[in-house]
C-alpha cells in the first residue's frame, strides 16, 4: 500500500523509512526550483513512483535517485523543464522512461549506469546530449534522437554493448553537422544511424 502525501519537508521527509515502496504526492505540495527534487535520501526500496498530479514540479533535481536500485518505473510530470546530472545514475532496475516533450536540459550522466533501461526517446528541444548521459546502459537497444540536437558529449552512449542503432529525426547532412565528443560510442555496439533520407554506416 502506498503513502500519499500532501505537504513535505524536503530537507529528511523519507530519511531511513526502509517501508516505502510508492509514492503519491498531491497538488498542494511546495517547494522551491532551486532545490533538488526528490533529494530526499530514497535510497532503500522504493520500486513506483508516480508524479502526474505534481503541476508545478519544473526539475529533477542532481543526483535525485541516484543509485536507487529497486526503482522500476517513474512517471516524469509534463511541467518539468530539467532533469540535472545524475538523476537517475545507477537505477539498475529502471526498465524505461518517457521524457516530456517540455524537458529542454538533461544533465551529465543523468541515466547512466541504467543497466535495465531499453528504450528513450528524447523530446524535441533538447540540444545537446551530456557527457556519459546514457553510459553503461547495457540493455538499450533503442534511441530516438530529435533534429535539434547539436553535440553529442563524450561517453555519451559508451559500453551501451546491445544498441546497435541509433534513430536520428533529421538528414544525413544534418547529422554529419553534429559536434561528436571524445569516444562518444566507446566499446557500444553502435554502427549505424537511420536518418530520414538514409542509413549512416559509423
Amino acid at each position: 500500500m502506498g503513502i500519499k502525501i500532501g505537504n513535505l519537508n524536503l530537507g529528511s521527509a523519507f530519511v531511513g523509512n526502509k517501508a516505502i515502496q510508492k509514492i503519491y504526492i498531491g497538488n498542494d505540495l511546495k517547494w522551491s526550483a532551486e532545490e533538488d527534487l526528490f533529494d530526499l535520501y530514497l535510497r532503500h526500496e522504493l520500486v513506483s513512483v508516480s508524479a502526474k498530479q505534481l503541476g508545478n514540479i519544473t526539475k529533477i533535481g542532481s543526483g535525485a535517485f541516484y543509485n536507487q536500485t529497486t526503482l522500476v518505473e517513474i512517471e516524469i510530470p509534463n511541467t518539468v523543464v530539467l532533469i540535472d546530472k545524475h538523476a537517475f545514475y545507477g537505477c539498475s532496475s529502471l526498465t524505461s522512461v518517457t521524457i516530456p516533450n517540455n524537458v529542454t536540459s538533461i544533465g551529465g550522466y543523468a541515466f547512466s549506469n541504467c543497466t535495465s533501461l531499453i528504450s528513450v526517446t528524447i523530446p524535441d528541444g533538447i540540444t545537446s546530449i551530456e557527457e556519459s548521459t546514457f553510459g553503461w546502459c547495457s540493455s538499450l537497444t533503442s534511441v530516438v534522437i530529435p533534429a535539434s540536437v547539436t553535440s553529442i558529449g563524450q561517453l555519451a552512449f559508451t559500453y551501451c554493448t546491445s544498441l546497435n542503432s541509433i534513430t536520428y529525426k533529421s538528414t544525413m547532412n544534418d547529422w554529419n553537422n553534429i559536434t561528436l565528443g571524445t569516444n562518444w560510442r566507446s566499446n557500444s555496439s553502435l554502427t549505424t544511424v537511420i536518418c530520414t533520407d538514409g542509413t549512416i554506416t559509423l
